[in-house]
C-alpha cells in the first residue's frame, strides 16, 4: 500500500480517475477512498462511475453580500419542507443549531437569467477547521432549482445535507424579517487595541520594562481622558503593594486609629446605661432575631468564653476570631431539643414555683464591654 499522505491533491485524484472512482471532497477522503480500494483490489475493477454533477454558476464577480436592501424572493418555509420531502428529510435540529450557532461563514447573492444564486461556505460541525462550500439556485417563483455543497453527502442536483439546510433555514429568516445569523467579521467586533495591557511580570522586574512604552500610554490614557485605566494600569504594578496592616499607624495625624474608631461607633469598647437598655430590648427571641444575630457576634458570651480561656499556642487565632465575628445557624440535636422544649420547661417551672417569667435579651457588661449574656429573669 503506498503512503498517500504524501501525495499532492492533483496526484490523488489522477490515481483516482485511473481507478474510475470519484474525485470529489477534501484530501483526507480521496485518501481514505483510495486505502478502500487498495483493501478491496479495485472492486473487481467495476465500470467507469459518471461524471460527478456539478451546478453551472454565473461569474463570482457578479456576487454580492446579503444585507436589508437586497432583493430577494419570498422563501417560504413551506418551499424548503417540498424541497427535502422526496429525500425523507425535514428541517432538524442540526441545521438549526448550525445556523443558530452562527456555523455559516457568508452568504452572497448572484441573479442572472431570472435566477437567484446563493453562494455561501459553512463549516463542518465536529471539526471548525474545515468548512464547505455551498451553492442554491432559486427561480423568480421562490422554487428550488438544485443545491450542492462540497462535504461528503452534497452532491447536487438536490443535495440535502444538514449544511444545505442551514442554508436554507438562514434564506428563508431573510425573507421573513431580513435578517441573517452568521459568523462575525473582525469588522463587527469592537476592537480592544487601545486598551491599556495589564502589566503581567513581577515587580522585582521592573527594571525591563521601557520608560518609553510607559510614557507613551500614560499620555494615551491622559489624551482619551479614560480614568478606568489607571485602575488596572501597568505602571501601579511596577511598585510593592502597601502594607495595609500599616495604614493606621501611617495616619498618625488623626485622633485615635481607625480600630479605635470603629470599635467605639460600633458599642463595644465604650457604651451607655440607654444603649444597653436598647441593646437588651431588641434583642429578646435569640436566634429568631436579625439584631440578636449581630449584637452577639460583637461580645464574649458565656458559650464562647471557654474557648479563649483553652486557647493554647497550638490554636489557630485566625480561624478563632473568625468563628466569634461571624454568626452560623448551628442545628445541633441538643439545640432543636431545647428550642422545641424550652415552652414546656417554662411552663413546668412557672407552676412549680410559682414565679412568673419573662424574655430578655442581651445583657452587656458595662465595666467589661466585650462581655455580654443571656439569661431568663422571673
Amino acid at each position: 500500500m503506498s503512503n498517500y499522505g504524501s501525495w499532492s491533491l492533483p496526484q490523488l485524484k489522477e490515481e483516482l480517475r485511473k481507478r474510475k472512482a470519484r474525485i470529489s471532497g477534501r484530501k483526507h477522503e480521496l485518501i481514505e477512498r483510495l486505502e478502500a480500494y487498495d483493501r478491496n483490489k479495485d472492486f473487481g475493477n467495476q465500470d467507469e462511475v459518471g461524471e460527478e454533477y456539478s451546478m453551472t454558476l454565473p461569474d463570482s464577480f457578479l456576487y454580492k453580500d446579503f444585507n436589508s436592501g437586497t432583493e430577494f424572493v419570498d422563501f417560504k418555509m413551506e418551499t424548503i419542507e417540498v424541497y427535502l420531502k422526496p429525500m425523507d428529510k425535514v428541517l432538524d435540529s442540526d441545521a438549526k443549531n448550525l445556523y443558530k450557532e452562527k456555523f455559516l461563514k457568508y452568504i452572497r447573492l448572484a441573479k442572472y437569467d431570472n435566477t437567484f444564486f446563493v453562494k455561501a461556505e459553512c463549516r463542518a460541525q465536529m471539526k471548525k477547521t474545515v468548512s464547505y462550500k455551498i451553492d442554491v439556485a432559486i427561480n423568480e417563483n421562490g422554487s428550488i432549482d438544485e443545491c450542492q455543497c462540497e462535504c461528503a453527502v452534497g452532491m447536487g442536483p438536490s443535495a440535502h445535507c444538514k449544511h444545505v439546510c442551514c442554508l436554507l433555514l438562514a434564506l428563508h429568516n431573510f425573507s421573513s424579517n431580513g435578517e441573517i445569523v452568521s459568523e462575525e467579521t473582525c469588522t463587527q467586533r469592537l476592537q480592544t487595541f487601545h486598551h491599556s495591557k495589564p502589566y503581567k511580570r513581577l515587580p522585582d522586574k521592573k527594571q525591563t520594562v521601557c520608560p518609553w512604552q510607559i510614557k507613551k500610554e500614560v499620555k494615551f490614557s491622559l489624551i482619551h481622558g479614560q480614568q478606568k485605566v489607571f485602575q488596572k494600569f501597568p505602571i501601579s504594578q511596577l511598585y510593592l503593594p502597601a502594607n495595609v496592616y500599616a495604614v493606621a499607624s501611617d495616619h498618625d495625624y488623626l485622633e485615635g486609629h481607625p480600630e479605635d474608631r470603629w470599635l467605639k461607633d460600633a458599642n463595644i469598647s465604650h457604651i451607655s446605661e440607654d444603649r444597653i437598655k436598647y441593646i437588651e430590648s431588641s434583642t429578646t427571641g435569640q436566634s429568631k432575631n436579625k439584631i440578636w444575630k449581630q449584637e452577639r457576634c460583637k461580645r464574649l458570651q458565656a458559650s464562647n468564653f471557654g474557648r479563649i480561656c483553652k486557647a493554647t499556642n497550638r490554636t489557630n487565632f485566625n480561624n478563632l476570631a473568625d468563628s466569634l465575628t461571624v454568626m452560623k445557624d448551628i442545628k445541633t440535636s441538643a439545640i432543636l431539643h431545647g428550642r422545641k422544649y424550652e415552652s414546656i420547661a417554662l411552663a413546668k417551672y412557672e407552676s412549680a414555683c410559682g414565679r412568673g417569667t419573662r424574655q430578655c435579651g442581651i445583657l452587656s457588661v458595662q465595666v467589661i464591654h466585650i462581655l455580654g449574656q443571656h439569661q431568663m429573669q422571673s
